[in-house]
């Protein structure tokens, strides 16, 4: 099995010459990541990320954008949600383990920019 999110076309092709029963799965065109989307990647300590993120918020964000924030764990998720929610800041979230409708209902949520942050596990994701 091979994965992988990126694969161009040539190597594609190299991979599936010398197999004769194989399934390839991509994207279409239209599911294409935004040309306007923008990420920004900072290393700190630990400690340092809620303040930062709280900072990044409220100063460098501004308020009419979408924000995806990636967390490690559904505990993680939940906390950085209970931490923002008392900073003002109005979010949802979606991890593996949340039911179907919850999850539907958040994504709901922050694709209608009724919320404008959203919290995810990369499992979610």
């Amino acid at each position: 099995m091979l994965f992988s999110a990126t694969l161009p076309q040539k190597l594609t092709d190299f991979t599936i010459s010398g197999i004769s029963d194989y399934k390839l799965v991509k994207l279409d065109h239209e599911h294409r990541l935004s040309d306007d989307l923008k990420i920004d990647f900072y290393f700190m300590r630990t400690n340092d990320k809620i303040p930062a993120l709280l900072f990044l918020l409220n100063e460098i964000i501004k308020k009419d954008e979408t924000t995806i924030i990636f967390a490690a764990t559904k505990y993680h998720v939940e906390f950085i949600h209970s931490i923002l929610e008392s900073a003002n800041f109005k979010s949802c979230y979606v991890f593996g383990s949340l039911d179907m409708e919850a999850r539907t209902n958040n994504l709901t949520k922050f694709r209608k920019k009724i919320v404008k942050i959203l919290i995810v596990t990369d499992l979610a994701a």
